[in-house]
């Protein structure tokens, strides 16, 4: 007898293969139209994006050439020449400036205590006292003299003292004055014995300066970048601060090379440390100081153009 029971088994394998076939065919289906419309929002994204720049470029391309436009036209043109012109005369200028400030430089210089101690002396001599002769060497002066009494010379070194930011270390010798080979009534008479010879020593406290020129070579000429810098340094101060930088002269830009003090180059190690900091402290002893600064003009790499930027950006 036939087996109807495996029969229908087989027939029922073969409805159920047919119905997952047909419900993974549907969730391919599903899934590859998903992908397609993924596909397309990409590429749409990708186009607007393209769109966006070329617009942009665009309008970029159109300020430049306005620009352009604007920069070549007649009036631009002459402001062009308007200002070469000027950056010559503020060149020559620039020269004129630091003749002057030489002259300013080498009056400012010049020692004031000096001329304070003539004046004290013309003002506040007694008049029962002579000065003989008074000197001022290498900031060290001695004043010479008489005087009928004793204190007097006293007196004058205390005016001295008084004014302790001109006069220091003042000191006096004071000794009976008699004149040679003295005779018995020389040495008895009374306005010999009242006679007295005194020295006075100290030191002028004079203000230091600190003068600063810049200079650069261009063509194997030395051209002043600046006029004559001067910088009044106290007495009991030891340095002075000196600003290290750039230059921008006549459209020109000009980096220091090189630091000399009274005509001596500074190390390379206090050189780059100036230039790093931007300030050079100048040592200032006893006498006044003379800086030179060297420099040299920077040459400018000419930027690449970039044709391709306007068309296709980035």
């Amino acid at each position: 007898m036939p087996n109807f029971n495996t029969r229908k088994n087989i027939t029922k394998r073969d409805v159920n293969f047919f119905a997952e076939f047909t419900a993974s065919s549907r969730r391919m289906a599903k899934m590859f139209g998903y992908a397609i419309i993924v596909g397309v929002c990409a590429i749409a994204i990708t186009v607007a994006i393209c769109v966006g720049k070329i617009i942009r470029n665009a309008g970029v391309q159109s300020d430049i050439d306005r620009i352009n436009t604007k920069i070549n036209s007649p009036e631009y043109l002459a402001l062009s020449v308007d200002a070469k012109q000027l950056s010559v005369d503020y060149e020559a200028k620039t020269q004129q400036y630091y003749a002057l400030t030489d002259m300013r430089a080498y009056v400012d210089r010049q020692p004031v205590a000096e001329m304070s101690l003539t004046d004290l002396l013309e003002k506040n001599i007694p008049n029962d006292v002579m000065i003989l002769n008074y000197k001022i060497e290498n900031g060290n002066f001695d004043i010479t003299g008489y005087a009928i009494n004793y204190s007097r010379a006293s007196e004058i070194v205390h005016l001295l003292q008084d004014q302790a930011d001109v006069f220091s270390n003042v000191s006096i010798k004071t000794q009976r004055y008699f004149p040679e080979s003295p005779s018995v009534e020389d040495l008895i008479s009374s306005s010999i014995q009242n006679y007295y010879q005194f020295t006075i020593s100290g030191y002028l406290v004079e203000s230091r300066y600190v003068s600063v020129k810049r200079f650069a070579t261009v063509d194997e000429t030395s051209i002043a970048l600046k006029g004559i810098e001067t910088y009044e340094v106290a007495g009991g101060v030891n340095a002075q601060d000196i600003e290290i930088g750039e230059i921008n002269l006549g459209g020109t830009k000009y980096t220091p090379i090189n630091i000399l003090v009274n005509g001596v180059a500074v190390s390379d190690v206090i050189f780059e440390n100036a230039v790093s900091q931007g300030i050079y402290s100048v040592p200032v002893l006893n006498d006044n100081v003379e800086v030179e600064i060297d420099y040299e003009p920077v040459v400018e790499q000419p930027a690449a153009e970039n044709t391709e930027g306007a068309e296709g950006g980035n």
